[in-house]
């Protein structure tokens, strides 16, 4: 995912927490216990699969209160993306601290640095910190899409021409005219 590759984060707290720590571990790729994690966040959002994860970030946190707004800014090497798709298919996924949950996280383009060959994003969590993986999604993200598609691929249209050659006296019928 390139060498130089980055993220920074904040996050907005109703109250400052004592004694508050938080772990930050990043790593390339994913572990095989996030992998169907992101997975199953992907295709429940209405992806039809993870292309990639160039990295995740796990925060631990340790007497730190739940929920708060995170902003995120992450980079990652411009011919990963290319390599894979596009920017307009790179997506965060955040997995719950209690794993349970997930959600696809949308991505703001803010700029390559065409020296360093890094595309920066900046992303918005409303639910906190957590696990973070960069990822490039395929497929729209719209389950009514898969929906769709998936009827349209099974109804197959009618083979009824609407016209009789012979009379209308026959037994058989192959079906309602119309598509």
């Amino acid at each position: 995912t390139g060498p130089l590759s980055s993220i920074n984060y904040s996050v907005t707290l109703d109250t400052w927490p004592k004694n508050a720590v938080l772990n930050t571990q990043v790593w390339e790729g994913r572990t095989e216990a996030d992998r169907d994690t992101f997975e199953t966040i992907a295709t429940s959002a209405g992806y039809t699969y993870v292309r990639g994860v160039a990295y995740t970030t796990k925060i631990t946190k340790t007497n730190f209160p739940a929920g708060g707004t995170a902003r995120m800014f992450m980079s990652v090497n411009s011919s990963w993306i290319t390599s894979l798709s596009d920017r307009d298919h790179t997506f965060v996924e955040r997995i719950s601290d209690d794993r349970g949950t997930g959600e696809v996280l949308r991505t703001r383009y803010l700029y390559t640095d065409t020296v360093k060959d890094l595309d920066y994003f900046a992303i918005d969590s409303p639910h906190g910190l957590s696990t973070f993986g960069l990822v490039q999604l395929s497929g729209s993200g719209n389950p009514l899409q898969l929906i769709t598609l998936t009827v349209s691929g099974h109804v197959s249209p009618s083979t009824y021409s609407g016209s009789s050659s012979d009379s209308d006296s026959s037994s058989s019928d192959s079906g309602p005219a119309g598509g």
